[in-house]
């Protein structure tokens, strides 16, 4: 047995049947020696006779009698369908055998595109919301939803299939604001207004009571009104807006004077208020904004 000396084995990536997408090729590669050795050398593929990809591969330490994979600095993304041959050599520090390094020409047959995964659906965002119950599990439940929901869903699915217990205010807020930038305004709202943040679907307190999209402009704040003394309000700044919310109470200017907040697009904020002290209003930094709001309802 030699003291230094690996093979090239195979191909290892691409498959040999290929769908038209991103690989690192990769030739599997075995240590013939008596010492770890790291393999290094080259990969290359033709199509129709024209050199369609060339790149260096290296592979980690691979131990006496063990098998490794030289993995090809660059990426490749085949442009044509149809059969591709590879070719590559494999060497070693001080390889006492050269005969074995060839990789045997190798065909490759690139097909289609694969196809693109199946658009979400309703289901898929009552999952990804359904371990919503406090709010460590927030984030990642969020995170979860599903980028590209195949239809906007209808109130009474929202009403019927989401959990009648989510997290608490800032939570709402958070599941709110990232189904608006799904471009699901009607479920965002849904939720406001139908989900409970009581402990069942049927007790009446603490439900919430959205008020829906309301435009906002410079020269004259919005009141909140029709509340009763002592709500939980709350406030978000539509996402599409180009300018800012301010969020105060009596005298709000659009400077910022008598600002509580201050809202970027997207922002959100929840007021423990009693408007029989004083009344909320909101004011736009910019002309045409909008924002969405709500209460509950003890």
């Amino acid at each position: 047995m030699p003291d230094y000396d690996v093979s090239a084995v195979a191909l290892t990536s691409p498959p040999a049947i290929a769908p038209q997408t991103t690989y690192r090729p990769a030739i599997s590669v075995r240590n013939n020696g008596l010492f770890p050795a790291v393999a290094t050398g080259t990969l290359q593929a033709y199509f129709a006779g024209q050199r369609v990809f060339y790149s260096e591969v290296l592979s980690p330490s691979i131990g006496p009698g063990e098998t490794g994979e030289a993995a090809a600095a660059d990426e490749w993304t085949p442009t044509n369908e149809g059969d591709h041959i590879f070719f590559g050599e494999v060497t070693t520090h001080l390889d006492q055998d050269t005969r074995n390094n060839q990789l045997a020409p190798t065909t490759v047959h690139v097909g289609p595109p694969p196809p693109p995964p199946a658009p979400a659906t309703l289901d898929d965002v009552v999952e990804a919301l359904a371990p919503l119950s406090t709010e460590e599990t927030l984030e990642a439940a969020v995170e979860a939803i599903p980028p590209t929901p195949a239809t906007e869903p209808t109130l009474e699915e929202v009403r019927d299939k989401l959990p009648a217990n989510p997290a608490t205010e800032p939570g709402l807020l958070a599941i709110i604001e990232q189904l608006q930038l799904l471009g699901m305004e009607s479920t965002a709202q849904a939720i406001l207004s139908q989900l409970q943040t009581g402990t069942g679907p049927t007790s009446a307190p603490n439900d919430y009571a959205a008020q829906g999209k309301t435009p906002v402009g410079t020269s004259e704040a919005v009141a909140l009104t029709a509340l009763d003394p002592t709500r939980a309000v709350l406030i978000q700044a539509d996402p599409a807006n180009t300018g800012n919310l301010l969020v105060g109470q009596d005298f709000l200017q659009p400077t910022g004077d008598g600002a509580l907040a201050v809202l970027l697009p997207g922002d959100s904020i929840s007021v423990e208020l009693d408007i029989s002290a004083a009344a909320l209003h909101v004011i736009a930094t910019a002309p045409d904004q909008n924002f969405y709001w709500g209460y509950t309802l003890h």
